[in-house]
C-alpha cells in the first residue's frame, strides 16, 4: 500500500502596512510577491593572533511587486506618500485566525517605489522597504 503524503495547509499571505493617515491598510490585493530578506552581517576580530568571526547585527528589508490600479489608487497612494518619509508599521501574515500563526512584524522605511507600464500594459509596481533592526517574528 503506497503512503499518501500528508496534506500542506498553505494559506494566503496578508501585507499591511500603515499609511502616512495613521490607517493599517491590507495592500495584498495588488501584490505579487513579497519577499522578507534577512541577514546577520559577519563580524571579524583578532585575539591572541588568531581572527575569531561571530554574526552582528540583522540587517532586514521587504522587497513587494505587484499590479497597481491606478484608478483605485490604492497601493501606489499610500507607497508614493510613505516614499522617504518617517518609518511606518508593517505586518506580514497568513490569512486566516490569528491564532497559532507566525506573523512577522516590525517597523520601516519605505525607500524604493517604482511604477511602471509597457505602453500599452498593465501597470507594474515594485519597492522596498528598509527594516529598522531584525523583524519581530509571533505565533507558532
Amino acid at each position: 500500500m503506497a503512503l499518501k503524503p500528508a496534506p500542506i495547509d498553505v494559506k494566503l499571505g496578508v501585507f499591511k502596512i500603515r499609511d502616512r493617515g495613521g490607517q493599517l491598510r491590507t495592500i495584498t490585493c495588488a501584490l505579487s510577491g513579497v519577499t522578507l530578506n534577512m541577514e546577520a552581517e559577519e563580524v571579524e576580530f583578532e585575539t591572541m593572533c588568531q581572527i575569531e568571526k561571530v554574526s552582528g547585527n540583522v540587517s532586514a528589508t521587504i522587497d513587494f511587486s505587484g499590479r497597481a490600479d491606478l484608478a483605485s489608487n490604492a497601493i501606489d497612494e499610500v507607497m508614493y506618500d510613505l516614499l522617504g518619509g518617517e518609518a511606518t508599521e508593517w505586518q506580514w501574515f497568513p490569512a486566516g485566525e490569528d491564532t497559532g500563526n507566525v506573523k512577522y512584524h516590525g517597523s520601516g522605511v519605505v525607500n524604493a517605489y517604482s511604477p511602471a507600464a509597457d505602453v500599452p500594459g498593465i501597470v507594474q509596481v515594485s519597492g522596498s522597504i528598509l527594516i529598522n533592526g531584525k523583524p519581530s517574528r509571533t505565533g507558532t
